[in-house]
């Protein structure tokens, strides 16, 4: 297991089971050792053959979270790495992708992926800052409900399924952009 893939799996737990969250359901801090909820209790659930300090290495070069002696704080809100040009590109080509691919298959007629966008225009530019504000809170409250089943499926088909029967994947992404008439990016 590569240790962007399995950092990405980490903070896809963290945010996604309700052992890793505050009240308001948001990412806790956790104590660096000892049992759930603690940061290397959250490795173990992912991946038993790789040391939670390289994971945790990892996720700080990314620039995704932070250390003292004793605790562990994400700073990110989902795995979006500040650092690291060669995993911004994988995830850009990952996510491209898989939006071209359910766009295009739609075309055919015999698929219907979601695939939807919200537009207006005519807007000024405190509007189109206050929609961006809008769509990352709606979209903080899809993650956390579409991660939760995504991970209890996943864990589901851990336990239940062959090797051979886990054979697809499914991605569930979204994007906001705002430019002038000129498309200068806001």
């Amino acid at each position: 297991e590569q240790p962007l893939s399995l950092a990405s799996q980490v903070v896809a737990r963290w945010l996604g089971d309700a052992t890793y969250l505050d009240e308001e359901g948001g990412p806790r801090t956790l104590p660096r050792f000892g049992d759930a909820p603690s940061f290397d209790s959250l490795v173990a659930q992912v991946s038993h053959d790789i040391r939670a300090r390289t994971v945790l290495a990892e996720l700080e070069r990314l620039g995704m979270a932070e250390h003292t002696e004793r605790h562990v704080r994400l700073l990110a809100p989902g795995f979006v790495p500040r650092q690291g040009f060669a995993e911004m590109m994988a995830l850009l080509r990952d996510n491209a992708h898989d939006h071209l691919a359910a766009a295009t298959l739609n075309l055919d007629g015999e698929h219907n992926y979601l695939e939807q966008a919200v537009f207006v225009d005519e807007l000024t530019a405190e509007s189109a800052r206050h929609l961006h504000a809008v769509a990352a809170k709606a979209w903080r409250q899809v993650f956390r409900t579409v991660m939760r089943e995504a991970q209890a499926r996943f864990d589901h088909d851990q336990a239940h399924a062959t090797s051979a029967q886990r054979t697809h994947r499914a991605r569930f992404g979204s994007y906001f952009y705002a430019a002038n008439q000129d498309d200068e990016p806001l």
